[in-house]
């Protein structure tokens, strides 16, 4: 591979990775907001998120364009280059790696938030059941010793 072309690789790889660390950020940000219920640190954060993702998408685009690859592809990047008889040099296989490790990282991270936020959707659930009277039921039996459910209402629905 010429230096030009190694130039040319290097560029999106790292603007990538640079979007991707923003990324991270972003996420982080939105943890903190989620677990402190900070609405407006939220809109903040997605708004970040919704920022970077285009420019993530565009170098990775400018990549997969310089490389000539159409992508889902369950084949290494390294691999079809190299079949091509395109060999990667040692800083960008580095460069690379760390692109794919940092996507890896903030698809986790942003499934740690997947799991704050469903906790705290349950939460509300629960406390809207609890403020509203629905889902509290008491048991009752008829004369034939058949239970029957009754909606209870709570202190806080008769409110």
């Amino acid at each position: 591979m010429t230096n030009t072309l190694d130039a040319q690789i290097e560029t999106p790889i790292t603007a990538c990775i640079t979007q991707l660390e923003n990324l991270l950020g972003a996420i982080h940000k939105e943890r903190a907001a989620l677990i402190l219920n900070d609405l407006p640190a939220l809109d903040l954060a997605i708004q970040s998120k919704e920022t970077v993702l285009p420019a993530i998408d565009t170098a990775w685009r400018e990549l997969l364009n310089i490389f000539q690859i159409t992508l889902p592809t369950q084949t290494k990047v390294t691999e079809i280059l190299e079949s091509r008889g395109m060999f990667i040099q040692e800083n960008i296989k580095q460069l690379w790696q760390k692109l794919i490790d940092m996507t890896q990282e903030c698809q986790k991270q942003n499934q740690i938030n997947e799991i704050v936020l469903r906790r705290n959707i349950n939460r509300v659930n629960l406390l809207l059941s609890l403020f509203s009277g629905g889902g509290v039921y008491q048991t009752a039996y008829d004369a034939a010793g058949n239970s029957i459910k009754n909606s209870v209402s709570t202190l806080f629905a008769q409110v």
